[in-house]
């Protein structure tokens, strides 16, 4: 692997150990639901990796594709589709305190593709925005206050 190659890895790294660390402080006692919004059929991949690294901080979660409705779907979405079709996936976890408990819930727009403005994820609709069109590599394009760890409010 060049260098490029590996300054662009770890930027991911370290974008989705922000979104998962960001995530963990603000569901601490909460079941969570994560919804991954995605332009392109290979961006379930980010959810999947978002599982897993929320996995590796203690959360209990799966991850399921979505239909448009939010509810899980029988297939894959990453089976097909043209790039840039509305897709997304859904993280989830059972309640991490007592029955009962309230739910988390978090919506991240995951841009790979180009997008009109004013479509969606822009800041404001989605409480995290990565993107992947900087030329840089992956960013946190946007985080919701709420989701600010305290230090940052």
């Amino acid at each position: 692997m060049n260098a490029d190659a590996l300054a662009a890895v770890r930027r991911q790294r370290a974008v989705l150990s922000t979104v998962a660390d960001v995530i963990v402080a603000a569901a601490r006692g909460k079941s969570l639901r994560v919804v991954v919004h995605g332009d392109n059929r290979y961006d379930d991949a980010f959810a999947e990796r978002l599982t897993q690294a929320l996995l590796a901080r203690g959360r209990d979660c799966r991850c399921a594709p979505t239909a448009h409705g939010g509810a899980p779907a029988a297939d894959r979405l990453a089976e097909g589709g043209p790039s840039g079709a509305p897709r997304a996936a859904m993280i989830i976890t059972g309640p991490a305190g007592p029955a009962n408990t309230a739910e988390c819930r978090v919506d991240i727009q995951v841009n790979t593709v180009v997008r009109p403005a004013g479509s969606r994820g822009v800041e404001g609709e989605s409480d995290i925005v990565v993107d992947y069109l900087d030329p840089d590599g992956p960013t946190v394009h946007h985080l919701a206050p709420w989701l600010a760890p305290p230090a940052q409010r």
